[in-house]
């Protein structure tokens, strides 16, 4: 398979899948790819009156469905940011957690070796 014949054959092989879903991606040397994300964090945060930080931490998967919410607000934008990374990274650490105890749920059983 030549480059332009990859290229035309991701392109048709991705035509139905939405922004976020894994796609099909060619890299040099021919090498075939299907990547993507799962999880989106998405956050906004306005300055108030009174220098009060208000916003939202909401956590996406990769067809938009919001799974959680949280909100935050904080007087002082240093704190703000603390608060908001480390909750980031504790729901990030649950979320290896639970993939890592019920990994079977999502790889199945292992096929038997003859």
């Amino acid at each position: 398979m030549n480059w332009d014949n990859a290229q035309a054959w991701a392109d048709k092989a991705n035509k139905n899948k939405r922004h976020n879903e894994p796609k099909w991606i060619w890299g040099c040397g021919l090498n075939l790819d299907f990547d993507g994300d799962l999880l989106t964090i998405s956050s906004r945060f306005y300055q108030q009156s009174e220098d009060i930080f208000d916003g939202s931490v909401s956590f996406f998967l990769d067809d938009g469905m919001e799974v959680f919410r949280r909100e935050f607000n904080s007087r002082d934008i240093d704190i703000l940011k603390k608060d908001v990374e480390e909750y980031v990274q504790s729901v990030i650490d649950h979320i290896e957690q639970l993939l890592r105890k019920n990994m079977d749920v999502f790889i199945g059983p292992l096929p038997q070796l003859l």
